[in-house]
């Protein structure tokens, strides 16, 4: 557990909880965790809500275990897209296009459907990946209906998409920014973390009467 006696260690009851959760599913995952709480908790840290950022996507990425192949990264796709563009564009004439689709521009159009279905293939991989691995994060003893868990993926992509911007020192307002990473504690919390409830006694009293 947290030193206790450094400010920027201490963790409320539910990051308590949320530590020993994270620590007990992926023992790294928990330190990278308690890292970002620390660097959030460290006002005199230059930067620290991107670095913090970076910490807690990085706990979202590791966490399942297990890393999905994205294939080349976008920038070198595009980059791939130039030379069959420079080739057709050797069919216009004087910045315009004239006539019917030649072999030059055919073959550039050929590459962009590729590119494309490529994309939302990998978006859709994506997603599900995200279900998948939520619905065995999930401690509930009953599975979730299929919209519920499309919207808990939904939900996840948000807060990876919003701390992957503030990563890369996109703006960020600190009150929506802890805003933000208590929402994530809870999401995980409510996955992570068993919680027996005095509503468990009360059915088993009821189922005793009867």
């Amino acid at each position: 557990m947290p030193d206790g006696a450094d400010p920027r260690l201490q963790l409320t009851p539910t990051q308590q909880g949320l530590f020993a959760a994270l620590v007990d599913k992926r023992g790294p995952v928990g330190d990278w965790y308690r890292a970002a709480i620390a660097v959030i908790n460290d006002a005199g840290l230059p930067d620290r809500l991107s670095l913090a950022a970076h910490a807690l996507r990085e706990v979202m990425e590791k966490l399942p275990g297990v890393s999905l192949d994205r294939g080349l990264d976008l920038p070198t796709k595009v980059r791939e897209l130039r030379p069959p563009w420079e080739h057709a564009c050797q069919a216009r004439q004087d910045d315009t296009w004239n006539g019917a689709i030649g072999g030059e521009l055919q073959a550039f159009l050929v590459v962009m459907q590729e590119f494309f279905e490529g994309q939302d293939h990998l978006v859709r991989t994506r997603r599900q990946y995200v279900v998948e691995f939520l619905r065995r994060l999930d401690v509930a003893p009953a599975g979730l209906p299929n919209d519920v868990q499309e919207e808990n993926a939904k939900q996840w992509v948000a807060f990876h998409r919003y701390f992957d911007r503030v990563a890369h020192h996109g703006a960020a307002e600190e009150t929506t920014f802890r805003d933000q990473v208590s929402r994530l504690e809870t999401f995980l919390s409510a996955r992570l973390i068993v919680r027996p409830t005095a509503d468990f006694a009360r059915i088993e009293a009821l189922a005793e009467e009867e």
